[in-house]
């Protein structure tokens, strides 16, 4: 990736910006500078009500959490021996292991015990809703 490959991304992603505090500022409809896929992301989380200045991911209720974590045991049992093949490589690396349900909350979170906390506190716990639905463009879970 050479010095005019940067400049370029740089140039892309000022269009980006720009095209993002226009769509949030104005109520645009205008694509300019934005890949389609992108600019429906955005128009789905506006269409959800959802805060485009927001940063947190939901926490469910606690009996919400426990009955999807009731319905899906067998992805809960399947992790849990990933883990173990994961666990020595993952607790002494920067990288946390992430497990959520199909509709995007999240069931599981493990690795280095200081990452987890931190993941946590930004709203990567388990029990965070990270659907599109409930958080938008970042979501884990499929666009709905």
């Amino acid at each position: 990736m050479g010095e005019s490959s940067q400049a370029l991304d740089e140039l892309d992603r000022r269009a980006v910006t720009a095209a993002w505090q226009d769509f949030t500022a104005n109520d645009t409809q205008s694509r300019s500078g934005v890949r389609e896929v992108i600019f429906d992301s955005w128009q789905r989380a506006r269409d959800f009500g959802l805060d485009p200045h927001g940063r947190c991911a939901p926490l469910i209720e606690p009996q919400e959490l426990r009955k999807r974590q009731q319905r899906h045991s067998d992805l809960l049992a399947a992790a849990e021996r990933t883990w173990e093949l994961l666990q020595e490589s993952l607790s002494a690396s920067d990288n946390v292991f992430v497990v959520a349900d199909p509709g995007g909350v999240i069931l599981v979170v493990r690795g280095n015990e200081d990452l987890v906390a931190v993941a946590a506190r930004h709203f990567c716990g388990v029990g965070r809703d990270w659907s599109a639905r409930a958080s938008g463009t970042d979501s884990v879970g499929p666009a709905r």
